[in-house]
């Protein structure tokens, strides 16, 4: 497996899955360090993995998800020490790492397995858009993240099997303890993830403030936005009701989210960017927490009949379901108990890994 996305150890239930339960023999072909866009670097996180591990540095663009260039004779040693029967390459059709697999698919006469989560109608322009089709043609089966990435693929001239399956799994263990007691009353309305005007914060905090007397708003991730919500909150005089608590470890992330009565994800679509699935949902829904999601590309498939939606960007909406729920705690026990139900059944390690591994069996079937 050809992935940069297993970096945090807690992202790997899925691999350990495969390697225990599923009986595959598998070597996770990673990156030591990843630079994201903020310019933060994420180190491979070590840890005893039930399989082995082997690193390639890029040989170029090295911090783009897209152009990331291995050296081409790297990566055929590594095909030829380990001759696979499945190359599951996460990578996006245009990207140079599916295009170079496809290319060495002849030569070590391997099964190719792509992965993708793209959900907007836009195609790459000359080498990328030439490297895509060459790419489509050699894939034998395509995992999507989301339903809607399937019809985009399709669009892009892909015409042959696929699987519609998160990336990564939860671990209900890690989000299993009742939820803490807290001395004050008020209804917690939260946010998780990136402070940014497309995650519709802005609209959380409209929604949220005719509602302060009654609620607090918990806003837990960084960004641009962070700076100017406090200060609105303080021109607002409702400061003492709103709280931003910055970046919380993985580890610490249960404790924050039983803490909430509901949790919001308001995502807006732009030009650039729509919502590919909201994996802070699925680890509310885990749990117990109801979810309340905007309209923005993957989040209603996610949410499905365990929460409630409203079209993105429509604030009355979004207050109208916050005070909906705060009236009706017997509706928020419904919801905390179906979302929970919901999560187990499809966003756990063993249930991505499960549908992964008949993925699998169903590919090396293929003639």
């Amino acid at each position: 497996m050809f992935s940069h996305t297993y970096l945090p150890a807690h992202y790997r239930g899925k691999l350990r899955w495969l390697a225990t339960e599923g009986g595959v023999d598998l070597i996770l072909v990673a990156l030591p360090v990843l630079r994201l866009p903020t310019g933060v670097r994420l180190l491979f996180e070590q840890s005893e993995e039930p399989f082995a591990i082997r690193f390639l540095q890029p040989l170029a663009f090295a911090d783009h998800n897209i152009l990331r260039l291995y050296a081409p004779h790297s990566v055929a040693a590594l095909l030829r020490d380990t001759r696979p029967d499945i190359v599951h390459a996460e990578a996006e059709p245009q990207s140079f790492t599916l295009g170079l697999l496809a290319l060495f698919k002849r030569f070590f006469l391997y099964r190719l397995v792509a992965f993708t989560w793209e959900n907007l109608f836009r195609r790459g322009l000359g080498p990328l858009r030439w490297g895509e089709r060459f790419s489509l043609r050699h894939v034998d089966w395509m995992i999507a993240g989301n339903h809607e990435a399937v019809e985009v693929v399709r669009w892009r001239g892909y015409d042959g099997p696929i699987t519609v399956i998160p990336q990564v799994g939860l671990d209900p263990a890690h989000f299993s303890g009742p939820k803490p007691d807290s001395a004050d009353a008020s209804f917690r309305i939260g946010f998780v993830g990136r402070l940014v005007p497309e995650k519709g914060v802005l609209d959380l905090w409209e929604a949220f403030l005719p509602l302060a007397d009654r609620a607090i708003l918990v806003l837990i991730g960084e960004g641009p936005l962070r700076e100017i919500i406090q200060k609105k909150a303080v021109a607002a005089g409702v400061a003492p009701r709103v709280e931003i608590h910055g970046f919380v470890p993985y580890e610490q992330m249960p404790m924050w989210l039983k803490r909430l009565d509901v949790l919001v994800l308001p995502s807006r679509t732009t030009t650039f960017w729509k919502e590919q699935f909201g994996h802070v949902l699925a680890e509310a829904m885990l749990a117990g927490v109801p979810v309340i999601g905007s309209d923005s590309g993957a989040i209603p498939e996610v949410i499905g009949d365990a929460g409630l939606l409203f079209p993105e960007g429509d604030i009355s909406a979004l207050r109208e379901r916050l005070a909906f729920l705060m009236d009706h705690p017997e509706e928020r026990q419904r919801l905390a108990e179906r979302g929970r139900q919901r999560a187990l059944e499809r966003f756990t390690d063993a249930a991505i890994g499960q549908a992964t591994l008949q993925v699998y069996k169903q590919v090396m079937g293929l003639r």
